[in-house]
């Protein structure tokens, strides 16, 4: 009876270990799904920071409205602000030198924009540089947007293959160790049922 005891613990030790082992998986799968959802959101508000930024500087140089070109210098520092303070959620996105680029690119937009609104009514050469900087500043952001997009996928694939997996192997190794269970502890349990029913009809 000791051994049957041993091997009903071990059969359900084991299987509590692998309740816990597919748990933990599943939420390591969980937490990195929430740090792509971050990165998701701070490409964004990157993302839409800059899409403001042009849209007001289109303002800017079809009213020449003064506001509009202050407005846009406020969405450059918005999107500058986002760049500094997640540099390694923006990296694990893209490269380091396409953030580098895009904060340059803004860095130097900024610095155009403020001597375009110094010179206004109309500045025909700085207008041509505030508008080639600023559609830089938006291709770049668009290729981050897209990169995460793509690794937001990958990542979403990837978690799916790694449930069904892991459901796959849970449902085998129960199946495995209630055969086990099945042969080492309840078959010798109905031969010793069976032998002593024999036994008292001797």
């Amino acid at each position: 009876m000791i051994s049957i005891h041993r091997k009903i613990t071990f059969a359900f030790s084991s299987l509590a270990v692998l309740v816990v082992g597919v748990a933990a998986l599943a939420f390591l799968d969980l937490l990195f799904l929430e740090r792509q959802v971050e990165q998701g959101i701070t490409i964004t508000t990157l993302e839409t920071a800059i899409q403001d930024m042009r849209r007001e500087e289109k303002n800017l140089f079809l009213y020449q409205d003064v506001s509009a070109g202050q407005a846009a210098d406020t969405f450059a520092a918005t999107a500058l602000q986002t760049l500094q303070t997640s540099p390694q959620t923006l990296a694990a996105v893209g490269n380091v030198m396409q953030v580098t680029q895009l904060q340059t690119t803004l860095q130097t937009y900024r610095q155009l924009l403020a001597s375009h609104l110094q010179r206004l009514p109309t500045d025909s050469t700085l207008e041509s540089s505030v508008r080639e900087q600023g559609h830089l500043a938006s291709q770049l952001a668009e290729s981050l947007t897209l990169q995460e997009r793509r690794l937001l996928n990958t990542v979403l694939a990837d978690a799916k293959w790694a449930q069904v997996l892991g459901v796959g192997i849970l449902s085998v190794l129960l199946v495995l160790i209630g055969w086990l269970l099945d042969r080492s502890v309840i078959t010798p349990m109905k031969r010793l049922m069976a032998d002593r029913k024999r036994s008292r009809r001797l």
